[in-house]
C-alpha cells in the first residue's frame, strides 16, 4: 500500500494502544509466586497461608497494585474457588473443575493471604492432580504460585486521590495505574 498503507498502519496501532490503555473495566489474572511460607498438609488437603496477590507492580500487565487495590480486593472474596491453571478462566464457564476454595483471606504486610481447602471430589476424582499439586506445594513451592483473576477498572493513585485518564497525571503516585477492583472470580494455581 506504499506510503499511505504505513500512515493507515500507524493510525490503526494508534487506536489499539488507546484502546488497550484506556480506564474501561478489564479482566486480569495476575499474583505473586512462591509459596514458600505455606504451611502444607496434604492429609487434611489444607494449604494454610497461601498469597494470593501482593502489592507493587503487576508485571507484564503495565498496572500496580496498591494498598487500595488490596482492600478492595480482600472486599470482594469469600470463599474463593480455586482451579489448577487460568485455562477458561475468562472466557469459558469452569463450574465442576474447581478443585477447592480459599477462606480466611486476610491482609497481612503488603499481601491478601488465604487459607486453601481441597475438595474431598478433587482428592477421590483426580488423585493423580491432587496428590501431584501438594507434592510440589511440600517439596518445590518456587515452582508455582497463585493467580488471581478478576475485572476492575485502572486509575492513577495521586496524593489527592484517584486519577481517571489515560495519561499518567502529574503526581502520580507509582509507573503504572492501579487497579480498582470490581469482582474477583477464583484463584488459580499457576506455573
Amino acid at each position: 500500500g506504499g506510503s499511505s498503507g504505513v500512515n493507515w498502519a500507524i493510525s490503526k496501532l494508534k487506536q489499539i494502544d488507546k484502546k488497550k490503555n484506556s480506564m474501561s473495566s478489564k479482566q486480569f489474572a495476575f499474583g505473586v509466586t512462591a509459596l514458600s511460607e505455606t504451611l502444607v498438609n496434604k492429609e487434611d488437603g489444607i494449604m494454610s497461608s497461601v498469597a494470593l496477590i501482593s502489592a507493587g507492580p503487576a508485571l507484564g500487565h503495565g498496572l500496580y497494585v496498591d494498598s487500595k487495590s488490596l482492600e478492595m480486593i480482600e472486599e470482594e472474596l469469600d470463599g474463593l474457588p480455586a482451579y489448577i491453571t487460568h485455562r477458561g478462566a475468562i472466557f469459558e464457564d469452569r463450574l465442576t473443575r474447581e478443585i477447592g476454595m480459599f477462606d480466611n483471606i486476610r491482609i497481612e504486610g503488603d499481601r491478601i493471604l488465604g487459607d486453601f481447602q481441597a475438595f474431598e471430589s478433587f482428592r477421590e476424582d483426580d488423585s493423580r492432580k491432587y496428590n501431584r499439586l501438594f507434592e510440589l506445594a511440600e517439596k518445590m513451592p518456587e515452582r508455582f504460585g497463585l493467580s488471581i483473576v478478576f475485572s476492575a477498572a485502572t486509575a492513577w493513585a495521586t496524593e489527592d486521590g484517584d486519577v481517571d485518564t489515560v495519561e499518567q497525571p502529574e503526581g502520580a503516585l507509582f509507573e503504572y495505574p492501579s487497579i480498582r477492583v470490581e469482582e474477583v472470580s477464583s484463584a488459580d494455581f499457576v506455573d
